[in-house]
């Protein structure tokens, strides 16, 4: 166990997920991560419970040292972790945009568990209860198919530093939360792993997060708890910061398709959204890039622009009437 903690790791089981059913299994995928992936592992393995778990760690054939730290922790823990070894030539990526998609998908399915927690490899755990908490949650509330928490978040190199996060509060959230507000960190969720059976697969998605989410507000309900048991970091090797705008543009219309019973004027505000976020970016890096960027955004996203306009000029002129009414 590692210092990054001050919490006693967990006694050693005499359990093997290999042969014994787990409660919980922890999705754990990873990619040139040499420098979180034991902060990640050692934040799960330190949990105190009194369920057993798995952890299903897909490591995606990085080309750092992320496999051998992976491949050490499985020798350590070999009835605990399962670890599962990649191919970057495997012929079954092509069917997807995004690399990291594939190892998403495929680890998810190897889970075994009632419930499914995640924790990608970039970020940890820092509760030692976290687990035992969100179980007793949806053990106890049948009519809820999805418990997260609150974060604290890290920013690391050039990352303009804004916790998103600071708006959660206990209580129940929607779609509309999950799509606008980025209210759910990935790696403060539980799930149950029954609603796996309704998700779309599309090679047209880039993120598979916010998917999940979706289907589980589908079948259940959401609940947030008030705990910062997880630390989410934000740095420029991330998967949402890296990604290509037009991607996370066609990631939100594959989305429209799948979810027809999400209002359209939803996904136009997080279309807009993921523009202005992607430009106050580029605005605090350099003045000259951000207003060529804004031109091409402009050429190529014209309707996202006047949709955004419309809204925000009916969204004013409809406050002025309320004002002349009262």
């Amino acid at each position: 166990m590692s210092n990054y903690f001050k919490f006693l790791p967990s006694p050693e089981r005499d359990w093997d997920s290999r042969t014994d059913a787990p409660l919980v299994s922890v999705c754990v995928i990873t990619y040139n991560q040499q420098d979180y992936i034991r902060q990640c592992l050692d934040g799960i393995l330190m949990q105190q419970t009194d369920f057993l778990f798995e952890i299903c760690l897909g490591e995606d054939e990085s080309t750092d040292e992320t496999r051998v730290i992976c491949q050490e922790y499985a020798d350590k823990y070999p009835g605990q972790i399962n670890l599962i070894l990649r191919s970057q030539s495997d012929p079954a990526r092509a069917e997807y945009t995004s690399p990291a998609l594939f190892n998403w998908n495929e680890t998810l399915k190897a889970c075994k568990g009632k419930y499914i927690a995640i924790c990608e490899g970039d970020d940890y755990w820092t509760d030692p209860k976290k687990l035992q908490k969100q179980v007793d949650f949806l053990e106890e509330n049948d009519a809820y198919s999805l418990v997260f928490h609150s974060v604290d978040v890290q920013f690391e190199g050039d990352t303009v530093e804004e916790n998103c996060f600071l708006h959660l509060r206990n209580g129940d959230y929607s779609v509309r939360d999950i799509l606008l507000r980025w209210s759910v960190p990935t790696c403060s969720t539980l799930f149950r792993s029954a609603v796996l059976g309704q998700m779309p697969y599309s090679k047209e998605f880039v993120m598979g997060d916010i998917v999940l989410f979706l289907i589980c507000a589908e079948r259940g309900k959401l609940f947030c708890m008030n705990y910062n048991m997880a630390t989410y970091r934000r740095h420029v090797r991330g998967m949402a910061s890296s990604l290509p705008i037009n991607l996370l543009i066609q990631h939100s219309r594959e989305m429209r398709r799948y979810f027809p019973q999400v209002s359209c004027a939803i996904f136009d505000e997080l279309e807009s959204g993921i523009l202005i976020a992607r430009l106050s970016n580029l605005f605090h890096k350099s003045v000259f890039e951000f207003i060529k960027y804004f031109c091409f955004l402009l050429r190529r996203y014209k309707w996202v622009f006047f949709k955004v306009f419309a809204f925000w000029f009916f969204k004013s002129v409809w406050r002025k009437i309320e004002r002349m009414v009262r």
